[in-house]
């Protein structure tokens, strides 16, 4: 009985010790294609005319970024709004880093911006999503876009 004790007692302490040590996140664990989102196309739209957005590393912690939206006509309000994401291998799945920047215009049909992503953590993947949005009238109009990604080193 004595020896069943102690054999659970172990147990539990290497289950607990593996769970306990056991790393959550494994920082070069490539996202699979089948994890990368599509570029959304733009389908019937009255005011959106097209919308992108690109990311490039400069430099060890480093990205800059771009992103525009255009519309087919001058519209009261016109955005596009970059959120930085980093994957979590850990959970399989891209997470806001907190880090975004916002472009707008008004009575415009374009808006442009190209914010920089600096002191980023090294040995993570990161992409960039942008949300497009035209307000016109009383429409709401929006649509994402999403880059690919590149490894911080």
């Amino acid at each position: 009985m004595k020896a069943m004790v102690q054999l659970c007692i172990v147990t539990m302490v290497i289950c607990v010790g593996g769970v306990l040590f056991t790393s959550t996140l494994v920082a070069h664990e490539k996202p699979t294609s089948d994890q990368k989102d599509n570029l959304i196309s733009i389908q019937a739209t009255d005011y959106i005319l097209a919308g992108e957005s690109s990311l490039r590393e400069a430099g060890d912690d480093w990205l800059t970024t771009s992103c525009r939206t255009r519309a087919k006509v001058d519209v009261n309000r016109i955005s596009c709004h970059i959120f930085l994401q980093y994957w979590n291998s850990s959970s399989s799945e891209w997470r806001n880093t907190g880090a975004s920047q916002e472009y707008v215009s008004y009575s415009s049909d374009d808006v442009r911006g190209y914010p920089e992503f600096s002191n980023l953590p090294n040995g993570y993947y990161y992409r960039i999503q942008t949300s497009h949005v035209v307000r016109h009238l009383g429409i709401y109009e929006s649509f994402t876009s999403t880059t690919s990604y590149v490894l911080i080193d």
